[in-house]
């Protein structure tokens, strides 16, 4: 069997670490492995777009990080690993002949394929990402799109210089971004069989999917109940009251921040929302916003929305407010995560308004929880809360895509918006049955295999650095006399060391 394993940047120790188990898992059976790294060929690199505080600034490569990433990444690969040289396959350089196109809309991005290979697609999730804007200006951020575009046709040059090793298999994380998703759609068109994978949301877990993306949810219900009901692992009581903790948790805020699960609780300590004058003779509908950005970054294709979220509850206050003796309210409640965003849609939610509507704002510290108690029923279009509201048995209507979509009667689903207008009126609507959010809250933390050496990545320089000879003098120099210390840093010298090394092991 061969096999492709894509990687570019490795700097987060998940990164590395399922990489390796992957690699490992096929080498130990005796499959052909080669492995695509980023010798700082990619234009951009989202790690030092993530550790910037200024997130409007286009997507860059830090030297130093790029260094210590490929230094890094090529000694775990070598050195623990065993794979060899020839195994390691640099991407390919985006060719200075080529030029990157004149685009003017996004939708000519969209739709841009290079070599019959749609990467519009990726590069717009990516712009998406980064600007965390709907609404982007190709033509502003053209630096941006050109540093997308780049990196996408250099994962295509380089997944044709491989078609000669005929892999049977190709391996990508998320499968979402520029790059990445530029493979996905190369192996969609020449029917090459790939998984991509991600991390679940406890970060000691990772999951893959076959020939779709890990945001899929269709796969997450088809793993999530597989989980609940067939995996005999452990007991059944046990599965069901991990899931009534995690929804405790979720709503009394008694957890750390980690990258896939940021606590807004404490942002919203204020449990009293007396301030919002409630007329508990109305019908009071609750309303929770995921961010529109977030939503668009996944396409169409995997999270499909008949409008944006904001067009949606226009069209909910306009039906509404048009009715005589109006029996209904509308409680919009802005995802503390927008707080500092500041874009198109952020602002078009700001400026609603209506007879029966009012809004919380983004910086509120009225608690959703709160407001979901007292409401009669909830609308979400992909928020979690959505899910949380069938736990906390409110009346909970989806209307949009979300990764609970397919676990049948988790919600209540709106078809189309006449629908939605349906089940918002229907007075006789009850909540459903909490088990579909017992399966949702243990699937998502339990989903995927457990991550075997999670610290692979965290290994002391001076481990890779004792592997040469010729370099480790130097760096022990360089740690035990401040003279030396300086000397090196003032000529650059543990750059230099580090560049001298990753030289050596490519050739």
């Amino acid at each position: 069997m061969n096999v492709i394993v894509f990687t570019s940047w490795t700097m987060q120790n998940f990164l590395p670490a399922v990489h390796a188990e992957i690699i490992a898992s096929h080498i130990e059976k005796g499959h052909q492995v080669k492995v695509v790294v980023c010798d700082s060929q990619l234009q951009s690199c989202f790690i030092p777009h993530l550790l910037q505080s200024d997130k409007n600034k286009a997507p860059f490569k830090d030297e130093q990080t790029c260094t210590t990433c490929q230094f890094k990444w090529r000694s775990i690969l070598q050195e623990e690993l065993g794979v060899s040289k020839e195994n390691i396959i640099s991407l390919t350089a985006f060719p200075k002949k080529l030029t990157v196109p004149s685009f003017t809309t996004t939708e000519e991005v969209k739709q841009y394929k290079f070599q019959d290979i749609n990467i519009g697609q990726g590069i717009m999730s990516s712009l998406i990402s980064i600007y965390r804007d709907v609404d982007i200006d190709v033509q502003k951020n053209r630096n941006s799109l050109e540093a997308t575009y780049k990196n996408a046709v250099s994962a295509i040059l380089t997944m044709e210089s491989l078609k000669d090793f005929e892999p049977n298999k190709v391996y990508i994380y998320n499968g979402r971004l520029a790059e990445r998703r530029a493979v996905v759609e190369f192996c969609e068109l020449n029917n090459i069989d790939y998984d991509t994978w991600e991390v679940a949301q406890s970060l000691q877990h990772y999951f893959l999917v076959n020939k779709t993306l890990p945001h899929d949810p269709k796969e997450f219900a088809k793993e999530a109940l597989h989980l609940f009901y067939e995996d005999k692992k452990v007991s059944q009581d046990y599965k069901i009251e991990f899931a009534q903790n995690w929804y405790q948790t979720k709503r009394y805020g008694n957890y750390e921040d980690n990258p896939s699960d940021i606590n807004y609780t404490k942002l919203m300590k204020e449990t009293n929302i007396d301030s919002l004058n409630i007329n508990k003779d109305k019908n009071n509908i609750a309303i929770f916003v995921s961010s529109e950005d977030e939503v668009a970054s996944l396409g169409g294709q995997i999270w499909p929305f008949e409008y944006r979220q904001t067009e949606s509850i226009a069209k909910i206050i306009e039906y509404f407010d048009k009715k005589e003796n109006n029996e209904f309210h509308f409680y919009l409640r802005i995802h503390p995560n927008l707080r500092e965003v500041e874009n198109k849609e952020t602002h078009k939610l700001k400026q609603l308004k209506g007879n029966c509507l009012t809004v919380i704002p983004a910086d509120s510290p009225l608690s959703s929880y709160s407001l979901l108690d007292i409401c009669d029923k909830v609308v979400c279009f992909g928020s979690t809360v959505g899910i949380e509201a069938t736990f906390w048995q409110k009346t909970s209507i989806l209307f949009g895509t979300s990764f609970y979509s397919y676990l049948k009667d988790s919600t209540h689903i709106a078809e189309n918006i006449n629908h939605l207008f349906e089940l918002i009126e229907d007075k006789n609507l009850l909540p459903k049955s909490k088990e579909m959010a017992l399966v949702y809250g243990y699937g998502l933390l339990h989903r995927g295999k457990h991550i075997k050496k999670l610290d692979i990545y965290d290994q002391p320089v001076e481990k890779l650095y004792s592997k040469n000879k010729l370099l480790y003098p130097i760096y022990k120099l360089y740690k035990k006399s401040n003279t030396v210390g300086k000397v090196v840093r003032f000529l650059n010298l543990q750059k230099i060391t580090k560049n001298t090394l990753i030289y050596f092991s490519k050739n």
